[in-house]
């Protein structure tokens, strides 16, 4: 369908001025005498105001209702003096004559009233239109008129976002300015809009900007839809928040979910060691026990009890960490003692289940920090690593320098980490398996903790893992304590 543009016809706009509307409405009484004298001889003294109502008409169209007053009070003298005998005076004796003269006062009258409704609504139509044209060019919306291939009108911010001004594009295919995807979808609804003379409303994206649009029909007189006004609004940064609610909806979502997990687990954790202290308490205390079975049973007791001890500190540091008040008290640090240390701890539950643990160790290697937190950086990993490899694996613990650095890590032949679930390990609460029935306790506190820790040491913690059944290496790497410098 090709491009209707609708002719207009530019008026002269209406003299302000009141001396000047008055001598224009003269000079067009003097011109169409000037007129009538030049065609005298032509014409008859029995229509001797025909040309002044044309004089009368235009002067009422330039020069206002007044006027046209004037032009008609002019003319009826100009006549009568210059074309109604006896000429050269004033006077209309004949009673034709004065018929004629009242006629064309009362005629020209009507056609002063006439013409100035006329010239008032248009000049109210016009106002109307620039007013209307005014709006659309302000508005911040993209709006169009369109016919199935071309763009019949378009506003000042539609132009803007193609880059061009309205002149340029009013006329042009509009599917020139897209890409085929996008184009496809709004010929679709333009389609639609056409076929059922029905509103629609639908989203795309255009150069990463997203457009809410609305279509709807323009009928004819015919009752067809013969265009679709088109109105686009640039909803990019509403989309952009919904998104980023979305996504807080599902952090949050998730957040609920961990806190239902965690708070099932702590209560599973905390209830196993205090069954296991009540149970033997009460065994103890109701019999006579023999010295094996007061032995294990007060075994049992102190080892829970530590168990416990150690998830009740995990949920403080925790919540230390969380309200910023985990402090470090920082001095030169021997990273081999470290090790020992925390082996030490954990070497009676390694030969329980018959690993292997080896050490590799760079002697003189120092890190400023923290020994009591290090040391349950340390604890935490190499506990972790002999906790889940199964009896007869292997850990191995090594200590090396880089640069301004050491590197300790902790690798072991476990049952290692599936690949989706490496980049949650140092999450709090996160655990592989979170099931009540999993094999192995804990409240998926300790490495959120082990990573707090080293970052405020101004270090670094990663994980790695081949996948499920082939073991894990934990990395920490620490800046090294300056050289000693000998005395």
């Amino acid at each position: 369908m090709s491009s209707r543009r609708t002719p207009t016809v530019t008026l002269p706009a209406e003299l302000t001025s009141a001396p000047a509307r008055y001598v224009v409405a003269l000079a067009f009484v003097a011109m169409a005498s000037l007129a009538r004298a030049t065609a005298d001889p032509f014409l008859t003294h029995q229509s001797p105001f025909l040309l002044h109502f044309v004089a009368v008409g235009v002067a009422t169209w330039v020069c206002g209702r007044w006027g046209g007053v004037i032009a008609v009070a002019a003319s009826v003298l100009a006549v009568d003096y210059l074309f109604i005998e006896p000429r050269g005076a004033l006077g209309i004796g004949d009673s034709a004559q004065v018929s004629a003269a009242a006629l064309f006062v009362i005629v020209g009258l009507i056609t002063t009233w006439l013409t100035g409704q006329w010239r008032n609504t248009e000049r109210a139509l016009r106002t109307s239109q620039q007013t209307m044209r005014s709006l659309i060019n302000a508005s911040t919306e993209s709006i169009w008129l369109l016919d199935r291939e071309q763009i019949l009108l378009a506003n000042t911010t539609a132009a803007r976002r193609l880059g061009r001004t309205v002149a340029d594009v009013v006329g042009t295919p509009w599917r020139s300015y897209l890409s085929d995807t996008v184009a496809a979808t709004r010929a679709r609804n333009l389609e639609h809009v056409f076929t059922t003379g029905r509103p629609v409303r639908f989203e795309d994206e255009r150069d990463g900007i997203h457009f809410d649009h609305t279509f709807y029909p323009a009928f004819g007189e015919d009752g067809e839809v013969t265009a679709v006004a088109a109105f686009s609004r640039d909803v990019t940064e509403r989309t952009s928040m919904e998104q980023e609610l979305r996504a807080q909806a599902e952090q949050l979502a998730l957040a609920n979910r961990l806190k239902d997990d965690f708070l099932a687990t702590l209560s599973h954790e905390l209830r196993t060691p205090i069954n296991a202290i009540l149970g033997w308490s009460q065994i103890l205390s109701t019999a006579e026990p023999t010295p094996d079975r007061l032995r294990k049973g007060l075994d049992t007791i102190s080892r829970n009890a530590r168990l416990q001890a150690r998830m009740v500190e995990e949920l403080l540091d925790m919540s230390r960490i969380v309200a910023g008040g985990l402090r470090l008290e920082l001095r030169r640090v021997d990273v081999a003692a470290l090790v020992e240390q925390a082996l030490d701890a954990i070497r009676p539950a390694a030969e329980a289940r018959h690993l292997t643990i080896t050490t590799e160790m760079q002697p003189d290697l120092a890190v400023q920090g923290d020994a009591v937190r290090l040391q349950q950086v340390l604890w935490n990993l190499i506990s972790n690593a002999v906790k889940f490899t199964p009896a007869g694996g292997s850990v191995a613990v090594s200590a090396q320098p880089c640069d301004a650095e050491v590197i300790i890590s902790v690798s072991d032949s476990g049952i290692g980490i599936a690949p989706d679930f490496l980049p949650h390990v140092f999450e709090r609460f996160r655990q592989a398996d979170s099931s009540p029935t999993r094999e192995h306790g804990g409240l998926g506190l300790g490495l959120a903790i082990v990573r707090h820790i080293v970052e405020l040491h101004g270090g670094l913690v990663a994980v790695a893992s081949d996948g499920v059944g082939r073991g894990t290496t934990f990395t920490v790497r620490l800046p090294a304590a300056p050289q000693r410098i000998p005395i």
